[in-house]
């Protein structure tokens, strides 16, 4: 039996345990069968050559028995018991692959955590690492074999492949003239290849940015462009010259949009005659570019108006990016909003940012609370509203925009104007189409939408069995001004739910005690018309019976007239 030293080939070890790094996110080490390390990336890099005949027990136990293990509680596992580095392991999880070549272990792959963040990585998907690991295990063989047998290398090329193809990440493999040799299905799909990409010559060029984990770069192919962020690796082999391993910027976006997007995009509740006119508005206008300032007091559900607006119009595939211009300190704000080059001041991420801008092209950008954004930055916002193009903090490159902009404020931004602290200019180029957020105790109709609505919700969520809300309940809920409008409707709801007994009856014992004291009823003087009194109480009836005909017997009975003065009346007033 032939004893495979893998000394003989730890160079293109080692190269290729820094791409495969590069691609999963992991560190890379491998040991021959006498413990020795051959080849290692990050923390084990300067570890190359270490005798692990004290410590390697894991890798022992692979060595003989063959089989693939698994480690997700490093320093605990009852194979790390004896090991002298048990109480101080940096790693987060270990997948450890004995490389067999004709049925002998001739060493041992080790694909290592470091970080909470590539141990969540894992734990999402684990069978893609568990593959990859066995085909990167399988390429070390065939380099093993290829090396004494002198085979094609075409072993080792059918075997990258295999690999990289379960990665999300875009793989191209270049030879030295910049012809495709292979790529991944997630470089076949973002770069838009036909089948017959291979040989195709693709030519980069750097863009000098750095952007999260990678820099940028353009790609040109046929008679098409692409602007990708990623690393270019370099091998020392004719055929297999270049690793490339990127995403396009598209794909980027769409990554740090999953990561921050939090939105409900729920339907807008309600019935009265305001919240009707709005939704008719916002469907008028729902497929137009022209930018929208939403104007209301606080809790009157703006968030949901815009997010209604972005589901109704053309860029609902797009991204939708919303920044709270209140939330973030006036320090940050601007490169929150624009984004920057690496090294642009001090203090900012060496790898630079996109900013909310950039990430939101082609989609919908939504600036919530306006009104407190410093006057320095209003300057830079209205030259992004007239000209189209954004630049990031740092860099030259102006970046064309494609973006329908929706702003939010309960600032009464006219007398912001009058006081010096609100551009007027701005505030034109924002309210080309104005849609006013009503408070909710000018829309009661809405209360009982609204209370079932959550009633819903937070039995639900409780697993609370809700049967009945009370008349004196409803009376109270519908007299009260909720100056916290729908927001503080909600929470009284919420709580409600879970004061709430066994009985699953809401009544005067389960109300907050502002609303049980009528502390906050309005107690304006004006004299409403008996007609609209007697429309609300038909319209309340409704609302707790129901609009099916058994439901308007209880209504006619309940207000003591007759079945046919009922209907007339529904008729006279309009009610739906």
């Amino acid at each position: 039996m032939q004893r495979y030293d893998l000394q003989k080939i730890a160079n293109e070890i080692q190269d290729y345990a820094e791409a495969v790094s590069k691609i999963a996110n992991v560190e890379v080490e491998v040991v021959d069968r006498n413990l020795k390390r051959i080849a290692g990336t990050g923390y084990y890099k300067d570890k190359i050559g270490l005798d692990m005949s004290d410590k390697g027990y894991v890798n022992k136990h692979v060595i003989d028995t063959k089989e693939l293990i698994i480690i997700t509680d490093p320093g605990e596992n009852e194979l790390c018991i004896n090991c002298p580095d048990r109480d101080n392991c940096v790693e987060s999880f270990e997948v450890t692959m004995p490389i067999i070549v004709e049925d002998y272990v001739i060493g041992v792959l080790g694909l290592i955590g470091l970080t909470d963040y590539s141990k969540d990585m894992f734990d999402a998907n684990p069978d893609n690492y568990l593959d990859f690991v066995r085909q990167i295990a399988s390429f070390i063989s065939a380099l093993m074999i290829n090396y004494y047998t002198e085979e094609d290398i075409r072993t080792s090329v059918e075997a990258l492949k295999a690999a990289v193809s379960y990665l999300d990440q875009a793989v191209l493999v270049l030879d030295s003239e910049g012809r495709i040799k292979m790529c991944n299905k997630s470089a076949k799909s973002q770069l838009e290849l036909e089948e017959d990409y291979e040989e195709k010559k693709v030519v980069y060029s750097s863009l000098g940015d750095e952007v999260g984990d990678g820099n940028e770069y353009s790609l040109e192919y046929d008679d098409k462009k692409k602007f990708v962020v990623g690393s270019i690796i370099k091998l020392d082999n004719k055929d297999l010259n270049k690793l490339l391993i990127f995403n396009t910027i598209k794909k980027v976006k769409a990554n740090l949009y999953d990561m921050t997007s939090t939105f409900d995009t729920g339907d807008i509740i309600g019935s009265s005659d305001k919240t009707k006119k709005m939704l008719s508005n916002i469907k008028k206008m729902s497929k137009s570019t022209s930018t929208v300032l939403i104007t209301g007091e606080s809790g009157t559900g703006k968030e949901l108006i815009e997010t209604t607006i972005w589901k109704n119009s053309d860029r609902a595939n797009n991204l939708f990016i919303s920044i709270n211009c209140a939330a973030i300190p006036e320090t940050l704000l601007e490169s929150e909003l624009f984004g920057y080059t690496k090294g642009a001041f001090t203090g900012a991420d060496s790898k630079g940012k996109i900013g909310k801008f950039e990430l939101a092209n082609n989609g919908i950008i939504f600036l919530d609370e306006i009104g407190d954004m410093p006057i320095y930055l209003q300057s830079k916002i209205l030259r992004v509203l007239e000209n189209r193009v954004v630049t990031r903090l740092g860099s030259n490159k102006e970046i064309p925009l494609d973006i329908r902009v929706i702003a939010a404020t309960n600032k009464d931004l006219k007398q912001k104007i009058k006081e010096g602290r609100f551009r007027d200019d701005l505030y034109y180029r924002l309210n080309v189409i104005p849609i006013e957020a009503a408070p909710l105790r000018e829309r009661p109709a809405d209360i009982l939408d609204l209370t079932y609505f959550f009633i819903n919700r937070y039995s639900n969520l409780f697993e609370k069995k809700f049967v009945k809300i009370e008349n004196e309940v409803i009376d109270r809920l519908m007299e009260y001004s909720w100056p916290g409008n729908v927001r503080e409707l909600e929470n009284s709801v919420e709580f409600m739910i879970n004061m709430m007994g066994s009985d699953g009856v809401l009544n005067l014992d389960t109300l907050p005690n502002d609303i049980f004291m009528n502390q906050n009823i309005n107690t304006h003087t004006e004299i409403k018309p008996l007609a609209l009194l007697e429309k609300n109480e038909i319209e309340k009836a409704l609302n707790i019976h129901g609009r099916t005909t058994e439901g308007k017997q209880y209504v006619a009975k309940e207000l003591g007239i007759g079945i046919a003065t009922l209907y007339r009346k529904i008729s006279l007033y309009g009610i739906e």
